[in-house]
């Protein structure tokens, strides 16, 4: 039986076909993959203009002279209303974003009636959230933030 003779070129151009056929192999892989890639926002762009008015919001909340106070503790979230803009806050909503599963994103109603405001753990699996807490007050907007790790 004979042997088979490799030169340096023959084998350079076997190994540049096996890479190129990795190569390929991932590309197509990849480009199969069933994984959902989740945006941001839908409406990423309209969201980018109005930039604007939510860094205004975020100051008039920050200049209050009463703050909302926003806690994390064993139970889940905790958010107290002072006594002096409780009964004053209208169309009040908490939305919570979840980057890593938009599944988990959900929103919850403000209701500052008691003074204080629980969303229990059982809501919030483990991982990064982002909140947002967002009202009105003598007819002007306000925004809060707060991130957290569970």
């Amino acid at each position: 039986m004979k042997k088979i003779q490799l030169n340096w070129a023959t084998g350079l151009i076997i190994a540049m076909v096996l890479f190129i056929g990795f190569i390929m192999t991932m590309v197509v892989t990849m480009m199969n993959s069933s994984n959902d890639h989740d945006l941001v926002t839908e409406d990423y762009y309209k969201k980018e203009l109005e930039y604007q008015e939510i860094i205004d919001q975020k100051e008039r909340a920050q200049q209050l002279d009463d703050q909302i106070k926003i806690a994390l503790d064993d139970q889940g979230i905790l958010i107290t209303y002072p006594s002096s803009i409780r009964n004053q806050l209208k169309n009040g909503k908490v939305a919570f974003y979840r980057p890593s599963k938009k599944a988990l994103d959900f929103d919850v109603n403000v209701n500052a009636d008691s003074g204080v405001q629980r969303i229990g753990k059982d809501l919030l699996p483990s991982g990064k959230w982002e909140m947002t807490l967002s009202f009105e007050l003598d007819g002007e907007k306000y925004l809060m933030q707060k991130n957290f790790n569970l």
